[in-house]
């Protein structure tokens, strides 16, 4: 995408903490990159946005939504406010749809300047084969498909990819199934004395300690088999760590773990 869009020089407008690869991309392909922060809730800051967009020169936004790794979402209305006086190229990507069911995806057909990515790596547990898609309106896809690498897609992939989506409520009751373990995992570690989890709307719950080091308590878990997601190299999270919603026994075995290390 960014290939096809930006040019050297060119400003290109993320949101931190986010998707790590993000900042590596913009440094390759040497575009000029605003940083808007998370606020204090981990919540993004939408007068921020806006402010930037008006004193910086923008050419691409890119965020993603359902944020990687706070779960945080992007109200559809903040969206639109963006696309009202953004006139580059807004990529939104929506790795965690499936887990949050909120989409921008309507808003393409009044925005030619949206574009919308998704993965097969998350809700529908196919990371091992990088197979993902865009959506669009039918020029901007086409601008965008001539910079698109040789065999990009094998054939395998696609033929799993097909049968998927041929078979896809079995995937949307699995993530049913997660998004109802996930409250439950959320309302257990919000009694919990020591961390502060934070709401998500992916498949995962990030958590700050508040009382013992981050370190500590990763190196606890993993010690007895449970190995969770050391997240505090990223800005504005150093207190914090991501735990991958599991079958209810395993998070139950994570809640009394984690309790345990607490009162220790």
């Amino acid at each position: 995408t960014m290939i096809g869009a930006l040019n050297p020089g060119d400003g290109m407008l993320i949101i931190r903490p986010g998707f790590s690869v993000y900042p590596r991309l913009a440094k390759i392909f040497n575009v000029e990159l605003f940083q808007i922060f998370l606020n204090q809730n981990l919540q993004f800051e939408e007068a921020e946005i806006l402010n930037t967009l008006r004193d910086k020169s923008v050419q691409m936004i890119l965020i993603d939504s359902p944020n990687n790794p706070t779960g945080a979402l992007l109200k559809l209305s903040t969206i639109e406010k963006i696309l009202t006086v953004f006139n580059g190229l807004f990529v939104l990507d929506e790795a965690y749809f499936e887990f949050s069911q909120t989409t921008a995806k309507k808003l393409i057909d009044t925005h030619q300047n949206l574009v919308i990515l998704r993965t097969l790596s998350k809700g529908f547990s196919l990371a091992g084969l990088r197979l993902g898609y865009l959506l669009g309106r039918p020029k901007v896809v086409s601008e965008l498909k001539k910079a698109k690498l040789p065999f990009s897609v094998n054939r395998f992939s696609q033929v799993a990819a097909t049968v998927l989506f041929a078979h896809s409520k079995i995937i949307l009751n699995n993530v049913a199934f997660i998004k109802k373990e996930r409250e439950r995992l959320f309302a257990e570690m919000a009694k919990i004395s020591g961390i502060k989890p934070y709401p998500s709307e992916a498949n995962f719950i990030l958590f700050e300690t508040t009382e013992k080091p981050v370190q500590h308590i990763f190196e606890q878990l993993k010690s007895q088999g449970i190995l969770i997601r050391d997240v505090s190299y990223y800005p504005k999270l150093e207190k914090a760590l991501r735990v991958t919603i599991g079958k209810p026994e395993e998070n139950d075995r994570f809640l009394d773990a984690l309790r345990k290390i607490l009162q220790g």
